[in-house]
């Protein structure tokens, strides 16, 4: 069996391998025995036809395209083995470049490659926010509104009126479609105010001079700006019926007010806590900022490659992620290719260059996990185990089934160790690592939990947004099968191979 290699980048290689023609008869006749014993032939018993037999009934072609497949799984797995390749995932069968000799050509992943640069050089200024004390009067109005006193009222609604609302919407830009539902919702108290923006913004002027069991219409397109990006440009048609109008007044602020409204002894103390309030939510959300910024930094400085099947899994993840999304807004994915007027291929293109980037971030978490030796304890599972259980005591039994599962704690430490991964690269940017706490990272006492990687790249995948303040929490992205063979060369339960071959 004559085999050769081909440097293709980006971590695959091409695989080509010439069968021997006595490989191939052999592979054929396992192949014919196969076929015969499914197959009803005038004058034998099944499987006990000869292979001639087999062959003029049947015809070669038949037989050769059925041992193909067991065939190229077989010279694949020697021929990894005699040239020492290490695939990542599963092989590809690009072709069948002739049938005497057969030769086939497969595309092999290998693992992905990160190097980091001079990561520990990573710096990056963190400015504190501040609270203006607009946003602070913003917020007070907010907490007054809390406290507001509605009563139902006979007549038309006014400004500052609470208005109970019967709101259905409906595309309408595309009449050739069946029209998709934006909005259906029964008896939603709406807030009359220019400050009202939903369903839609000037949402007040529709609103003002109906009356209880009146009913209006009015179309809106949305525009070019608009936050939803799918949105911008669309026409859709709104109908909303009132069912009653409530009048909405405001108490006078005061000390009483401000004891109403929780634990404070005055309104000078309700605004002192209020900015302390706005102050820590701002620092959240500024270090969640920080966080993305700082790992956007750290993906620039490095040099990643990996196969193109990686690539795929990621967009296919987030494929099934807008999946999920959209049927929450009763659609489905063909609907919305058809609203857009997409195939699933255009689709994927649109996603590409995010998966891209995510993929890579991704990437270059794993590289840091091993380059600073992170770790995550048995204990810190524990902690977080013990933090879930707190936080919904009604379910404390179901929950703690559910953790005791080794894989479900494995998904606990894969979160806990990209946020550690995350938390190290910012006091790096900071410039607040000291070497002592370095060399220190991840000795802790207690057992060390083992941290979940994919194959031998160290994957982390990593969610688009920050959920909490410094951290980005990811999913496993490992099959069972795949954990408990985590040191396989290859995928358990799958083929080694994929794609099928045609001749030239």
């Amino acid at each position: 069996m004559n085999i050769e290699t081909k440097n293709l980048g980006n971590c695959e290689v091409q695989l080509t391998i010439e069968v021997p023609e006595d490989r191939v008869q052999t592979a054929m006749r396992s192949a014919a025995q196969r076929l015969g014993k499914q197959t009803k032939i005038s004058g034998f018993r099944p499987g006990k036809a000869p292979y001639k037999i087999i062959v003029q009934h049947l015809g070669e072609e038949t037989i050769f395209e059925e041992s193909l497949e067991t065939l190229a799984q077989e010279v694949y797995r020697e021929a990894i083995d005699e040239v020492d390749l290490k695939p990542f995932d599963i092989a590809t069968l690009d072709e069948q470049t002739s049938r005497d000799p057969l030769i086939m050509r497969f595309t092999v992943p290998l693992a992905p490659k990160v190097d980091l640069g001079d990561y520990r050089e990573l710096r990056l200024p963190y400015d504190h926010p501040e609270i203006k004390d607009e946003s602070l009067e913003e917020f007070l109005e907010e907490l007054r509104s809390s406290q507001a006193i509605i009563e139902l009222v006979d007549r038309a609604v006014e400004k500052s009126d609470v208005a109970i609302l019967d709101i259905n919407g409906r595309l309408i830009d595309k009449p050739e479609e069946k029209e998709p539902v934006l909005i259906d919702e029964k008896g939603i108290p709406v807030l009359v105010a220019d400050s009202t923006k939903w369903p839609v913004p000037d949402m007040m002027q529709h609103l003002i001079g109906l009356e209880a069991d009146q009913e209006t219409s009015f179309d809106y397109t949305f525009p070019d700006d608009y936050s939803n990006e799918d949105m911008r440009g669309r026409k859709a048609s709104f109908t909303i019926k009132c069912l009653e109008v409530k009048s909405h007044s405001l108490p006078e602020w005061s000390d009483d007010l401000a004891r109403d409204l929780g634990d404070f002894e005055d309104l000078a103390d309700l605004r002192e806590k209020a900015r302390q309030d706005l102050q820590a939510r701002a620092e959240e959300s500024a270090k969640a900022e920080y966080a993305i910024k700082v790992v956007d930094k750290a993906v620039e400085g490095s040099t990643i490659e990996y196969p193109h099947v990686l690539l795929d899994e990621e967009i296919n993840d987030m494929l099934r992620d807008l999946d999920q999304r959209l049927k929450m807004q009763k659609l489905s994915l063909s609907d919305y290719l058809k609203i857009e007027q997409k195939s699933q291929e255009d689709l994927k293109s649109e996603i590409e260059p995010r998966a891209r980037e995510q993929l890579k971030r991704s990437l270059m978490l794993g590289e840091v996990v091993k380059a600073e030796e992170l770790q995550v304890s048995e204990d810190e599972v524990d902690a977080e185990v013990e933090s879930t259980l707190s936080r919904f005591p009604e379910q404390t039994e179901k929950i703690q089934q559910l953790f005791n599962h080794p894989i479900q704690r494995r998904r606990i430490a894969n979160d806990k160790l990209t946020e550690k991964t995350i938390q190290r690269l910012i006091l790096i940017a900071r410039g607040e690592l000291k070497e002592a706490e370095t060399k220190d990272a991840g000795k802790k006492a207690g057992k060390q939990m083992e941290t979940v990687e994919t194959a031998e790249a160290g994957q982390i995948e990593q969610t688009p947004v920050v959920e909490a303040a410094e951290t980005v929490q990811t999913e496993q992205v490992l099959t069972d099968e795949t954990i408990e063979g985590n040191d396989a060369e290859i995928p358990l339960g799958e083929s080694v191979i994929s794609g099928s071959a045609s001749e030239d």
